[in-house]
């Protein structure tokens, strides 16, 4: 993004270091998303649908394009951080999904096989991780996607993750 700002004012006679918009730009978004004032939209009580999911002995994790510290601030603010396992983002030290790093970081991590890993996720990009790793790909439509939107990636397709622990009995 900070290459397509500079690049974009450079058109217009203003340079800009990209590293140095780039860190504005982070700052800017975590000084947004840790705000007070951020608001997130659920569609399930998340506790709840955490503690199921707990109780199933399932590990949890978060493979984000956000910066750790905007996961972790909204994770906190909807009260289900305690539940995570593992947090993935790109920040610069890992490489961004569907590249398989944060994939195999997890699976290491806790002696999963691909296969054993079930990528949940709203974006073409979420099925393509999980795919490309050997994840089984469930999509979820209460995201910024529709079904039509994964393609043939998608190995299940759910209406919103308050569906997940119906999806997992059946599969």
């Amino acid at each position: 993004i900070a290459e397509d700002v500079c690049a974009a004012l450079e058109e217009r006679g203003i340079i800009l270091s990209v590293s140095e918009t780039g860190k504005q730009l982070e700052k800017l978004f975590n000084e947004n998303v840790t705000s007070q004032d951020a608001e997130f939209q659920l569609f399930t009580d998340m506790k709840v649908l955490m503690e199921d999911l707990k109780s199933r002995n399932i590990i949890i994790g978060l493979a984000t394009a956000d910066t750790e510290t905007s996961a972790e601030s909204c994770l906190g603010a909807i009260g289900v951080l305690e539940y995570f396992d593992y947090i993935g983002a790109d920040d610069g030290r890992r490489k961004p999904k569907p590249d398989e790093e944060m994939f195999l970081e997890f699976a290491e991590l806790f002696s999963l096989k691909a296969e054993e890993i079930a990528v949940v996720g709203d974006t073409y990009n979420d099925m393509i991780f999980a795919r490309k790793n050997g994840g089984v790909a469930i999509g979820v439509l209460s995201g910024v996607s529709e079904a039509e939107d994964f393609g043939d990636e998608a190995d299940y397709v759910i209406a919103s993750i308050h569906e997940l622990p119906g999806l997992l009995d059946r599969i």
